[in-house]
């Protein structure tokens, strides 16, 4: 059974030693598209990649096409021989102690299948640069879930599309059935108060930039400047902690987050000696606004494609036949 992870990232260099080392230890291989991420990102991914089986292309393009990327990373993964493609974040964790439990939930699994979210709020939020997950949580249950799928859904329905945030997919017909559930996904939404911070502002910017937003889409981002800026300060870690555990709500009473519960917890592995990521949110802004971003083609948004070249993923416009496809509900794919 081969097993690969597909995540898009953009600056989680606090948080990457423990994804990349819990993937390691489940998948036999990760791709992922770094969303040219200033903080480290990129070079720790380098690092990474002489050392485990990842395979990382940069995104060039702004705006928050995470279903075309994640579409396209899953049919790259399909190509690359999968059985099964787990699209994560690199913030979420399947709550597993080894690869056989997985392999164990998978056997007799139908070809659509979903992790329910569970949101985590550690005891221990580093410092903005650096983040151990092993420690104690807080958490709660949430009704989000996140799918995986199967070769055999690709090939009885090879127009599917990975939703926005991997929380569905579309089917096109051929596979009617919503995705059953095999177990948790455990999700650290907030590590450190800056970085949450820094996190708000670029992801308030990228959708900004996406031509296709929906006016609930990224809701989580769109949190006021003046609670924002409250939440920075000891007097509003209380708030702080309802929207990680709530979250992509809002809450602002205790009632909002829901049944809580301490859990112990750590990765399965952990790759050290990565290299160092960048120390302080100045230093990120600094390199952010050095960034020069690709245009976007001259084509409608419901015909762009993704294509991977060298160590590239493009945005471009998709040919006549592909066009035709999703102009009739299919994905752009690699």
């Amino acid at each position: 059974m081969r097993l690969i992870a597909v995540s898009m990232i953009r600056n989680e260099a606090d948080i990457l030693p423990d994804f990349l080392g819990h993937c390691a230890a489940l998948f036999d291989e990760v791709l992922a598209v770094d969303h040219s991420s200033t903080d480290g990102t990129a070079e720790m991914l380098a690092a990474a990649a002489r050392r485990m089986p990842l395979r990382v292309w940069r995104f060039a393009c702004q705006g928050k096409l995470m279903s075309l990327v994640t579409t396209s990373l899953a049919r790259e993964a399909f190509a690359r021989g999968a059985d099964w493609v787990f699209p994560l974040d690199a913030d979420e964790f399947p709550l597993l102690p080894n690869r056989e439990a997985l392999e164990g939930l998978l056997t007799a699994a139908p070809p659509l299948v979903a992790w329910r979210w569970r949101n985590l709020w550690p005891a221990d939020r580093g410092s903005f640069g650096r983040f151990a997950a092993a420690g104690r949580h807080e958490t709660t249950a949430q009704q989000t879930v996140k799918i995986a799928l199967s070769r055999r859904l690709a090939e009885v329905a090879p127009r599917f599309v990975i939703g926005h945030g991997s929380h569905a997919c579309g089917r096109r017909a051929a596979w009617p059935h919503a995705p059953e559930p095999i177990g948790e996904l455990l999700h650290i939404p907030i590590r450190h108060p800056e970085r949450f911070a820094l996190k708000i502002g670029i992801n308030r910017t990228a959708t900004a930039a996406r031509p296709d937003r929906q006016a609930r889409q990224s809701i989580q981002y769109g949190i006021e400047d003046d609670r924002l800026a409250a939440m920075m300060t000891p007097a509003g870690e209380a708030d702080l902690r309802r929207f990680a555990l709530a979250y992509p709500m809002r809450p602002r009473r205790e009632e909002g987050v829901g049944t809580t519960m301490p859990l112990p917890w750590a990765p399965i592995g952990r790759l050290e000696g990565l290299p160092s990521p960048c120390r302080s949110p100045a230093e990120v802004a600094a390199q952010e606004a050095l960034l020069s971003w690709r245009e976007p083609p001259d084509a409608p948004h419901e015909t762009w494609a993704i294509r991977f070249a060298g160590d590239e993923a493009a945005l471009e416009a998709a040919t006549p036949e592909r066009a035709a496809l999703r102009r009739a509900g299919g994905a752009g794919g690699s």
